[in-house]
């Protein structure tokens, strides 16, 4: 109960101190409805259609009702947003620290938790004024590099661009859960001949936008990608797989849903991918794992809302999106439908620098079918089993 009641007051605390429309704040609860329903379901697909579907009354839909019409009072809140094991009282104190105005209170409490989720500050509008509407020229207008479709432009403005980021990655996942390289390795059934120690991708990003009014942004992304995936045997030798080429070009249109005076945005993203990328590649005559294959071979939705606010020397955003697979590829699989939250902020240095931090938390669904070509060899390694 602790969880969801401060989940509720943060939706309030963020969408009355910035003045958002109560569409945006269905959005949000919404969102936590979803990750309610996958946490019984484990379902992507099922718990969106259990979100939608009018017999799945949210929690704060009566919220949404209420505030209609009404003013609410600019208010800061320092939130603490946990997954709790147990419910304990909490305590509201008001605060001064920092010299912050008198209408911030902190909510703090002793909570037994499993995991951290997640700490915010949520601030009001009154801590966050800012002269003029958003803008994307100053080099805190852009997310951190792995956010896409961030931004959006004025009409008639271009930008071409090129990013570089390298991914290195270690350890083993079953499923959602670790399991260390030892226990994989073995005669058993279960276990296999050699398993993956790390991978490292380096991406290539190459795009280019155009705004074709003020109120749409079209863009387009393709990446060139560098794989390698170090390999251990059972008789502790390493090997060494590799994969490079183009990935699958995303096109989409951004949409302008409001926009504010005091520096703040929001605006929608339809994206769709096309499979330009290789789901054959092989090393050493054989094919790799799904994680080294180029791109997923099906045409692919790439839903998200974004929404941005910017100060005289700060910019912060956040970032709500998916991918959905439509299909099976030539291959006999498709890849997992994924959902992405991401949280980031930004601080202008110089009118030519910045420096940006993010958080974002990634939920993907396990393949569905099997690759044909990896199919015989799935008991060798993990990297070619669906459900690794």
């Amino acid at each position: 109960m602790i969880r969801k009641a401060l989940t509720v007051l943060s939706l309030v605390a963020v969408f009355s101190s910035a003045s958002l429309p109560l569409a945006v704040l269905q959005v949000g609860v919404w969102a936590n409805m979803f990750g309610e329903f996958y946490g019984e379901t484990g379902s992507i697909v099922e718990s969106m259609e259990w979100t939608f579907d009018a017999e799945n009354r949210c929690d704060g839909c009566e919220l949404v009702s209420s505030l209609n019409g009404k003013k609410s009072e600019v208010m800061a809140f320092t939130l603490l947003l946990v997954e709790e094991t147990q419910a304990i009282p909490c305590d509201v104190k008001r605060s001064n620290i920092y010299g912050l105005p008198e209408n911030v209170f902190v909510v703090s409490g002793q909570f037994p938790v499993e995991s951290l989720f997640l700490s915010l500050f949520l601030s009001s509008s009154i801590l966050f004024a800012h002269e003029g509407p958003w803008t994307a020229s100053r080099p805190d207008g852009h997310a951190p590099i792995s956010v896409m479709g961030d931004h959006m432009h004025a009409m008639g403005e271009w930008m071409v661009s090129y990013r570089y980021m390298t991914m290195d990655m270690k350890g083993l996942l079953k499923g959602s859960n670790e399991v260390s390289t030892d226990s994989q390795l073995g005669m058993m059934p279960s276990q296999f001949m050699m398993v993956p120690t790390e991978m490292t991708m380096d991406m290539h990003m190459f795009g280019a936008m155009h705004a074709i009014s003020d109120q749409w942004t079209l863009m387009c992304m393709l990446n060139y990608l560098d794989n390698e995936m170090t390999m251990i045997n059972r008789m502790d030798v390493t090997s060494k797989m590799e994969t490079s080429g183009i990935s699958d070009l995303k096109l989409a249109g951004l949409y302008d849903l409001a926009r504010w005076e005091d520096g703040r945005r929001a605006h929608l993203s339809l994206g769709l991918s096309a499979p330009t990328g290789s789901i054959d590649e092989k090393s050493g005559g054989n094919f790799v794992g799904y994680g080294m294959q180029l791109g997923s071979g099906t045409w692919d939705f790439h839903p998200a809302i974004t929404y941005l606010g910017q100060t005289e020397n700060y910019s912060y955003g956040a970032q709500l999106g998916g991918i959905l697979r439509i299909g099976d590829n030539d291959q006999g699989y498709t890849l997992g439908n994924r959902v992405e939250a991401t949280l980031w902020g930004a601080r202008k240095i110089t009118d030519s620098l910045s420096a940006s931090i993010k958080i974002d938390h990634t939920c993907e669904e396990e393949v569905d079918g099997e690759h044909n070509g990896l199919k015989p060899r799935k008991g060798m390694s993990p990297s070619n089993h669906p459900d690794h």
